[in-house]
């Protein structure tokens, strides 16, 4: 038997370079097509797109991070290139996000002073804590996993909130990760 559409479906299909808006799709080409339809949908969020591609691979934007998506790829054939091909086998991949912060503790807490702790994240850029007292908020940020607070307020319970920056991978901030502690009175 032999395939009753003029070009067989594309093979290999992957992704790469995921962020949470744009990922990049390339595949196999079963012979000499130049033109071809990717179809990315979620049925979860019903996101359904059908993109006419030149080039292969090729990079495509407009998804959610954290949302699930499929995706497959078929070759446009004929001299007008308006016979459509079989479908390749479908993948699924991820939006990607920004890891929330775990493991967040104080730690040497005294009447002025704290040290704030979490987990290390991996390729972190930096991490952005905000800490609140009587009802005001201001912000340090840190380039490690441990940030030591000085000049506090004695006998004062400190709001502390941290999340990952992870714009420089265009994949903007984590969640916030959140801890209270009360400093020690005055000796």
């Amino acid at each position: 038997t032999t395939d009753s559409l003029p070009f067989l479906a594309p093979t290999n299909l992957i992704v790469s370079n995921s962020t949470n808006s744009t990922a990049t799709f390339g595949w196999t080409v079963a012979g000499v097509e130049t033109l071809w339809d990717l179809h990315v949908w979620s049925p979860a969020t019903g996101y359904d797109s059908i993109y006419t591609m030149v080039t292969n691979p090729v990079n495509v934007g407009g998804f959610t991070a954290g949302v699930t998506y499929n995706v497959a790829v078929r070759a446009l054939c004929g001299n007008a290139q308006n016979i459509e091909g079989e479908w390749s086998d479908t993948v699924t991949f991820t939006g990607a996000t920004c890891p929330t912060i775990t493991g967040l503790a104080s730690s040497n807490v005294t009447d002025h002073g704290a040290t704030l702790t979490w987990n290390a994240v991996a390729n972190a850029q930096s991490y952005r804590i905000i800490y609140t007292v009587f009802g005001a908020s201001d912000s340090v940020d840190a380039l490690t996993n441990s940030y030591t607070f000085t000049g506090l307020q004695p006998t004062t319970a400190y709001q502390m909130r941290v999340l990952q920056d992870c714009t420089l991978d265009s994949l903007g901030f984590s969640d916030w990760a959140e801890t209270v502690f009360t400093t020690d009175s005055l000796s």
